[in-house]
């Protein structure tokens, strides 16, 4: 069963078969939900005969597909759901927006500057109305096409800082929390002379693009 999105063909059975070759995975199934173009994102339903995290998985695919072919959430279960006939009935399959109002439960709000302007990119691009700090990009519906848009509005708002850091440390630090941190020392590794005060202003300064960068989004939309 092979889908296109964000232009790359995607086989979803390739990414079942693999997922199959974990070793505390029993049964998996690969779908794409969302109904328009733009929100479309592969989903991989796990049955595991033991506990397993969404990082290890991703770890594992990692190695062994492209980052493209890596699901946007792992929603694990305890069965499949079955149609009369055996097989799966993948329109029973949980919706995995489900998740998100479970995430909104542990919702941790940003703490400084640097995760408060993260948080307001990673809203825009992923059209959430807040995101937590210790929320994982790729639990949330972030994938590898959306990443790179983070990492584009990223340097329009940290010039300085992104420069020092490449989209690959973006898949190494997916939480606010972490790629905040990660920032800061980067920061402070390329510049140690830049003061709070010159960081304050290039934050104020990025706000502001994001701003009128929403603001015209939104006329568009009108």
């Amino acid at each position: 069963f092979q889908v296109k999105i964000g232009g790359y063909r995607i086989e979803l059975g390739e990414i079942e078969a693999v997922l199959g070759q974990y070793p505390t995975v029993d049964k998996a199934v690969v779908a794409v939900v969302g109904k328009q173009l733009s929100e479309k994102r592969v989903v991989a339903y796990v049955v595991p005969h033991q506990e397993i995290s969404s990082d290890q998985l991703r770890s594992f695919l990692h190695e062994k597909l492209p980052e493209y072919m890596i699901p946007s959430a792992f929603v694990f279960l305890e069965v499949l759901p079955l149609s009369s006939n055996g097989k799966v009935d993948r329109r029973a399959l949980p919706n995995p927006e489900i998740l998100l109002r479970e995430l909104e439960v542990n919702y941790v709000a940003p703490q400084n500057d640097i995760e408060e302007t993260i948080a307001t990119v990673w809203q825009q691009v992923l059209d959430l109305e807040k995101v937590g700090v210790n929320n994982n990009f790729f639990e949330i519906g972030g994938n590898s096409l959306l990443i790179t848009k983070i990492y584009s509005q990223l340097k329009n708002v940290f010039p300085n800082e992104v420069e020092c850091i490449s989209l690959v440390d973006l898949f190494k630090y997916p939480t606010i929390s972490a790629l905040a941190k990660y920032l800061n020392q980067a920061q402070q590794a390329a510049s140690p002379e830049l003061r709070n005060s010159e960081l304050i202003k290039q934050l104020a300064a990025g706000k502001n693009r994001l701003r009128q960068k929403f603001k015209k989004s939104k006329a568009v939309n009108l």
